[in-house]
């Protein structure tokens, strides 16, 4: 297990989140025609987000429109914490707490408080 394996394990036991890379060549075609401007991280995520029919996480509004080309469905962080407090795995407080340490640390976000969404 790599080191980045195993702080993803740590995250939560019964492994809901899975480090996944491009399997086969469509999405290695797929990741080599994105526009350069995109992130590599974010170009591989988009690569197979469209192959496999995932959704694309992201705060980059530009990447998130370059994803919506593609059909394909995507969020960023308000969203996650918000679907975080609605599975009840986070409480509003407790995301709003997140909230402000992201802001603190230079998150730029549209609302300072989760239940503004």
């Amino acid at each position: 297990m790599t080191d980045l394996h195993s702080h993803i394990a740590q995250l939560d036991h019964r492994g809901w989140i899975d480090l996944v890379d491009l399997e086969d060549e469509q999405e290695v075609r797929s990741r080599g025609s994105m526009p350069a401007w995109l992130h590599s991280g974010e170009a591989v995520s988009l690569a197979i987000a469209a192959s496999r029919g995932w959704r694309f996480l992201t705060d980059d509004r530009p990447a998130r429109a370059y994803a919506a080309t593609f059909g394909v469905v995507s969020g960023g962080n308000l969203g996650i914490l918000l679907a975080l407090v609605e599975e009840r795995l986070l409480t509003f407080d407790e995301s709003n707490a997140l909230m402000t340490q992201m802001i603190r640390a230079g998150y730029r976000s549209p609302v300072t408080d989760p239940r503004d969404l």
